[in-house]
């Protein structure tokens, strides 16, 4: 027997994928409906035009709901609430990156990337519960990849797993920005998530398709995980490919002399190249541009070093917004 699809406007629950270097979205339908993780500012319109089809209105939103403060996951909270005054529901610590003006210029410089400016009007909490009046949307702490990032899952058995664990990787730990412990409190999140009493059918991560076996993806990610703490540096790798590749993504590529010079004086990588390899950034560049090249990570396009990965790059100028 086949199944039945429902159509978009009956559906309860409204996952959309998006390519790489933003952040997937889910919208959870019902009288008060919320949506989560609206991504970059230049996303607004896209954001708009699934509303539509699903016979919403902005305004007719509850909120819109945060797993975390990075700007492919928030950008576009900034356009909601000053066009349409919607709400945003945000976990407190995660909060002050975009209320706080020194925090959200520390995160834009460390990260070279826009911090979008907000104010947060519903604080959550783990446990906390988010009635819509079609399926009920539960918080779940579950810090690591940044010390308060949440997940949502719903009653119906849909689990947004923000950048917890993705279908066959996991996102970035940077202990630099996010604390020492960043890795082994990933670790304790991923096992909370497996313990949730209801059954979870589904999973939408921040990056990448939909995951229909959750669980395995889970103990996938944990078996990675376990192996970097016996060997920390293999996560410090880990994070400087993702950090790298992905700022690539967001200049749709550069020469590799401007993405050395780039590098030098990107305080991510400069962290990385002192504590975590102790060495200089520019005794490090070099083997690191050589890693991401024998990784196959990037490839070398007429000139330009862009990811490997199937990505769509901001429009030009987006990196020009405030960031104070």
């Amino acid at each position: 027997m086949n199944a039945v699809r429902l159509p978009p406007n009956r559906r309860p629950v409204e996952l959309i994928e998006r390519t790489f270097p933003s952040a997937n979205m889910a919208i959870i339908r019902g009288p008060r409906p919320i949506l989560i993780d609206p991504g970059f500012a230049t996303d607004a319109a896209e954001v708009e035009a699934h509303l539509d089809r699903l016979d919403l209105h902005p305004r007719d939103l509850q909120c819109i709901a945060l797993t975390h403060y990075h700007c492919d996951h928030n950008g576009a909270v900034e356009y909601f609430q000053q066009t349409y005054g919607v709400p945003v529901a945000a976990e407190r610590t995660e909060a002050a990156a975009a209320v706080d003006g020194t925090l959200r210029r520390m995160v834009s410089r460390w990260y070279v990337q826009p911090a979008p400016r907000y104010t947060v009007d519903v604080y959550l909490d783990d446990g906390m519960v988010l009635e819509t009046g079609g399926p009920a949307v539960q918080a779940v702490a579950t810090p690591g990849h940044t010390v308060g990032h949440l997940s949502f899952v719903t009653d119906e058995g849909t689990l947004i797993a923000g950048d917890t664990f993705h279908a066959s990787d996991v996102a970035p730990v940077t202990p630099f920005r996010e604390g020492a412990t960043s890795l082994h409190r990933l670790i304790e999140s991923i096992h909370r998530l497996l313990a949730i009493d209801a059954p979870v059918r589904r999973a939408l991560s921040g990056h990448g398709p939909l995951i229909t076996a959750p669980v395995e993806a889970m103990e996938a990610a944990l078996e990675r995980l376990d192996t970097w703490v016996a060997e920390p540096e293999r996560a410090a790798w880990h994070a400087l490919k993702r950090l790298g590749t992905y700022n690539l993504m967001l200049t749709d590529g550069m020469t590799e002399r401007d993405f050395t010079t780039f590098l030098l004086q990107a305080p991510w990588f400069v962290d990385y190249a002192k504590h975590a390899f102790d060495t200089t950034p520019q005794d490090f560049v070099t083997s690191y541009i050589a890693e991401l090249k024998r990784a196959n990570a990037v490839v070398i396009d007429e000139g330009v070093m862009r990811p490997t990965t199937p990505y769509h790059p901001p429009p030009p100028g987006w990196l020009a917004g405030d960031t104070g």
